[in-house]
């Protein structure tokens, strides 16, 4: 994935791996970005109910980060950025009928020179869907 923009301008690639009870129903869980780039549609399942447990990684080459490397038009405050990021996401979709719970963790490597630990948060998210 190549994204263009004035906060982020990045190239990233990455994989997801998925195991449970009626995948069809669902493309993948929601992600906190950047990362992990696909939709995060799921459908009403027939069958009353769904789930799975999910791992996955992406790379990115960070070329921009608007939040480290401070205002592109002016001097202003910065710090050197790491350029190459790695994220590891795992968690676990629940979803009965038109309704999925997602909780998932993400685990980012440093993403500039003098960051003291790693990056790490979690999220919970909810989806409903209407037909």
């Amino acid at each position: 994935m190549l994204v263009l923009g004035n906060v982020y301008t990045y190239a990233g690639a990455g994989l997801m791996f998925r195991m449970g009870q009626n995948l069809k129903n669902d493309i993948g869980p929601p992600n906190i970005s950047p990362g992990f780039p696909r939709a995060s549609f799921f459908s009403a399942t027939k069958e009353g109910k769904g789930w799975y447990i999910f791992a996955g990684t992406e790379g990115r080459g960070v070329f921009r980060n608007i939040f480290l490397d401070g205002n592109a038009f002016q001097e202003s405050h910065r710090v050197e950025k790491t350029p190459w990021i790695l994220d590891f996401q795992y968690g676990i979709a629940y979803q009965h009928k038109n309704v999925r719970v997602a909780f998932s963790n993400v685990l980012r490597s440093k993403e500039f020179e003098g960051q003291e630990d790693k990056a790490a948060f979690d999220a919970m998210n909810i989806s409903f869907f209407l037909n």
